[in-house]
């Protein structure tokens, strides 16, 4: 039963990684873009906001496609029946429960990440800003 719930675990993650990943990287709405390409005068908060979502969505992508890669290869090496028992709907139950626990947490902390680097960042713009 280990066997399975590693199994079918590491498929969501793959999925959820993909998620994070595409929010990171290809999540831009057209008003995003107008944003974006808008100038400004000092710096562009839009801009500086849209990276850091990207770079704390693309971290937390990686994270669980390396934590899903990892369960798999784990998953290699537990003895098991020479079938898996994917019809035993506890395996399912608790699969989607510890990735929910996961998601739930990864996008809490890629939010607050995204939040914490988006004020580091215009910390430092608004420094240099003031020194010139």
């Amino acid at each position: 039963m280990y066997k399975e719930i590693l199994q079918i675990t590491s498929i969501i993650l793959t999925l959820g990684s993909a998620i994070f990943l595409e929010r990171g990287n290809l999540g831009l709405s057209v008003e995003d873009i107008a944003k974006l390409a808008s100038t400004r005068i000092g710096a562009n908060p839009d801009l500086v906001r849209s990276l850091s979502n990207q770079e704390a969505d693309s971290k937390f992508g990686v994270f669980l496609l390396l934590l899903s890669f990892a369960l798999q290869m784990i998953a290699i090496f537990i003895t098991s029946e020479l079938m898996p028992n994917f019809t035993d709907p506890i395996v399912y139950v608790i699969s989607f429960l510890i990735c929910s626990i996961l998601f739930g947490v990864c996008w809490k902390a890629s939010n607050f990440r995204s939040k914490r680097k988006f004020e580091e960042t215009m910390g430092i713009i608004h420094k240099k800003q003031e020194r010139e």
